[in-house]
């Protein structure tokens, strides 16, 4: 069995100090101090919130490209590339902070 590493549903973000969702769309999380069926009825809200269209950003590809976010803050997904297409990715990743 893993261990359990309670983080924050609220985060505060280390720079801007704006305040935002600390979760994302699959991993299995329950609220302490709430019980199961009440936190998992907040999580499924949360959830539906985050998965609107206006908060979608769908980069269109192009050679040569770059494309950056701020991890602390940014829910990221990508859809799978055609296997017959080449792809080259060089990611860079620079320390964040723990979530407050």
């Amino acid at each position: 069995m893993s261990p359990v590493f309670p983080h924050p549903l609220v985060r505060t973000h280390p720079e801007s100090g704006k305040k935002h969702l600390y979760l994302d769309a699959a991993t299995e999380v329950e609220i302490v101090g709430l019980e199961p069926e009440e936190g998992s009825k907040l999580i499924e809200q949360l959830r539906q919130h985050l998965n609107q269209p206006k908060f979608y950003y769908q980069h269109k590809w192009s050679v040569g490209d770059i494309v950056y976010w701020d991890n602390q803050a940014t829910l990221h997904y990508r859809q799978a590339f055609d296997p017959n297409e080449r792809r080259v990715l060089k990611r860079v990743s620079l320390a964040g902070s723990r979530p407050f």
